[in-house]
């Protein structure tokens, strides 16, 4: 049995002959049945994940192929970056990301303008924002969503705590807490119109389901913007791609240093003895956590990157989540954690007054009622 295919072969970024749909399409010479492919995802499972072979050979955790030499050379140099910039000055790096921060809400607003006059991208607006009243009563998609709010914010990793180390002893900190909430969440119902849309879009011209057309995971915001950023003309599309993935870059760069510091900052507290062989114990570290990316790089990777995406970051930072509400309430204490914020910021506003209220409902009742609802 033959299949033929409209598409290069090699990195599957053609189209329909005639057609402006830009798919990737293929049958079976035998009993013609159509099957469409966008090239994005084509693109990534073949070209860059390495998890199809030419000949539709499929990588899984039986058959995990053989080291992607990119994405391996690519893992050492992150590990590099960060281990330098953890060994030099992490300020640094902290100087980059407040211009790269910004690049891509700005490109995801110009995204949002070009493909609110693409075909069905209604389709997936009413998608995106109609209610499902059902699920308000399913516990476990607040607990999702909570996990999800948790990991944009850093919560529970250890970050936070170790950034605060740099921040100065009087410093704003409620202002700082509600402004980055605010923000982050703002950022995500943008993107989340612009994944929406684009996903309506490509449901329009592969005829498939919106929610079939790509499969969720980590994957999904580079193939929803890779798609979107396909749309421009010719002149503008190099720019917007390298600005755009040249700040997650750095945003991944950023978030992977600072995780890489709280783990050294945590292991030196425990052991004080370490802190006179700190730079040893960072280029230990850094050489670790290379190792223990190298199994992703094979071919077969892809599928231990869902598993670790999919169990890591949900249930155990939840846990240390509960574990922390837990700390601050009953072990610490309110009242010895009231002080603390009297002597950083002097005597609370009525705003403040407010918000403290607010926080200590949330650590002693909210939140620990929805960690352990499931």
């Amino acid at each position: 049995m033959t299949r033929m295919e409209f598409c290069k072969a090699e990195y599957g970024e053609t189209f329909v002959p005639g057609s402006a749909a830009n798919i990737c399409l293929g049958f079976d010479g035998l009993n013609r049945t159509f099957s469409t492919t966008i090239p994005a995802v084509d693109y990534q499972d073949r070209k860059v994940l390495g998890i199809y072979e030419m000949d539709d050979t499929f990588h899984t955790f039986t058959s995990y192929g053989s080291v992607m030499n990119r994405i391996f050379v690519c893992l050492f140099l992150a590990w590099l970056v960060s281990t330098v910039c953890v060994l030099k000055n992490i300020n640094f790096a902290g100087k980059i990301v407040y211009v790269t921060c910004w690049l891509p809400i700005l490109i995801a607003v110009v995204l949002l303008f070009r493909v609110l006059g693409l075909t069905g991208k209604e389709n997936g607006m009413q998608a995106y924002v109609a209610p499902e009243y059902k699920y308000m009563y399913d516990g476990m998609v607040w607990f999702r969503a909570g996990a999800t709010m948790m990991f944009s914010l850093g919560l529970g990793f250890g970050i936070l705590p170790n950034l605060a180390a740099y921040n100065p002893f009087h410093g704003n900190f409620i202002r700082d807490a509600v402004g980055l909430s605010v923000l982050n969440s703002a950022y995500s119902v943008l993107i989340g119109f612009v994944a929406f849309s684009i996903l309506g879009h490509l449901a329009n011209v592969t005829g498939k389901e919106l929610f079939s057309v790509v499969d969720s995971g980590v994957s999904l915001a580079f193939i929803c913007y890779s798609s979107a950023l396909a749309r421009f003309t010719a002149v503008v599309r190099p720019l917007l791609s390298t600005v755009f993935f040249a700040s997650l870059i750095f945003f991944g760069l950023s978030t992977q240093f600072s995780m890489f510091e709280a783990v050294l900052v945590a292991i030196m507290d425990v052991y004080p003895s370490l802190e006179s062989h700190r730079k040893l114990l960072t280029l230990g570290l850094g050489f670790l956590g290379f190792l223990m990316g190298v199994p992703m790089t094979f071919q077969g990777g892809a599928h231990m990157l869902k598993l670790l995406d999919l169990y890591v970051p949900t249930t155990p930072v939840m846990v240390i989540l509960l574990c922390q509400a837990i700390m601050f309430v009953h072990v610490y204490g309110w009242q010895n954690l009231m002080k603390d914020w009297n002597l950083m910021l002097g005597p609370p506003s009525k705003f403040e007054k407010l918000f403290r209220m607010y926080v200590f409902l949330s650590l002693a009742f909210v939140a620990p009622v929805m960690i352990t609802h499931d």
